[in-house]
């Protein structure tokens, strides 16, 4: 049986993420980070996405090694203007 912390944790989101519901998500993100060794965002019910969001899965991204997975055409343009084409799954270095 897989130990829960090399079990992928999956962080998803929904509706809105800006300024104020960024929070929540920075909190989920840094958890599972922690607690994880692996980390698979879903943005799939993600309606919209400011700046802050942007920079909560920018920092999420910088704290781990991304591999790449294919996006669906609404999660792929936001991320396209930050470097990254794909939604990464994070992984310790």
């Amino acid at each position: 049986m897989r130990d829960q912390a090399q079990a992928p944790a999956l962080v998803g989101a929904s509706g809105e993420i800006d300024l104020d519901t960024v929070p929540s998500l920075r909190r989920a993100l840094a958890a599972a980070l922690e607690a994880h060794r692996e980390v698979v965002r879903d943005l799939s019910e993600v309606t919209f996405m400011d700046c802050a969001g942007m920079g909560a899965l920018v920092r999420a991204r910088n704290q781990c090694r991304p591999v790449r997975r294919s996006p669906g055409p609404v999660r792929g343009r936001p991320l396209r203007g930050c470097g990254s084409s794909s939604s990464p799954v994070c992984t310790d270095a």
